[in-house]
């Protein structure tokens, strides 16, 4: 079945599990878009979990640095593309809309992110046009909105990288998709 679906990306928690994969060997694959700290992303990753009606993919994330820089990160997402598979098998394309917070420094600690992801999964949640919410994190921070979605009647869905995916979000979705392969080759590299 396919439902109508909001994609919201917990882009802060992808980077730093991506950023953490390659540090341990990990190689990756071709068309990944990855900018340190702030950003990555590769434009099969919505496509991969099959057939969805998905009306937004929303990327939310922080960088370092002055308005400039916020505008310059907001226009690289707002340009990044998305692949769909519509029910009849069609391709469709669509681009990222960005969120992108200002932090201090690289070792500063925010929840813009979290926060502002929060709010407006939870807007979807208690809307009618959206029957599915799906998430891109492994953050366990999320656990009590992924139930709060799901006790609305809405699918519930989390894509994740393996490298720090909280085990108890496999227990509060009605579907954990691991991504690794979205991402990465299957070997590692030897890191000696």
């Amino acid at each position: 079945m396919q439902y109508r679906s909001i994609v919201l990306v917990d882009g802060e928690n992808l980077v730093l599990r991506y950023q953490q994969m390659l540090k341990d060997g990990y190689k990756p694959i071709d068309g990944v878009i990855h900018v340190e700290d702030t950003f990555v992303w590769h434009p099969k990753l919505v496509a991969s979990a099959g057939e969805k009606d998905v009306v937004r993919v929303a990327y939310y994330t922080t960088v370092v640095g002055d308005d400039v820089k916020l505008r310059e990160t907001k226009e690289f997402i707002s340009n990044t593309e998305y692949e769909c598979k519509l029910m009849d098998k069609r391709d469709w394309y669509g681009t990222l809309v960005p969120y992108v917070f200002k932090k201090n420094s690289k070792k500063a600690t925010t929840k813009s992110v979290d926060i502002n992801l929060t709010i407006d999964a939870l807007r979807y949640a208690y809307g009618s046009s959206i029957e599915q919410i799906v998430l891109l994190t492994g953050d366990g921070d999320y656990i009590p909105l992924l139930r709060e979605i799901m006790s609305r009647g809405k699918m519930v869905q989390v894509f994740a990288l393996s490298s720090g995916l909280n085990s108890g979000i496999n227990h509060n979705v009605d579907d954990l998709w691991l991504i690794d392969d979205e991402f990465f080759e299957e070997e590692i590299e030897d890191p000696t």
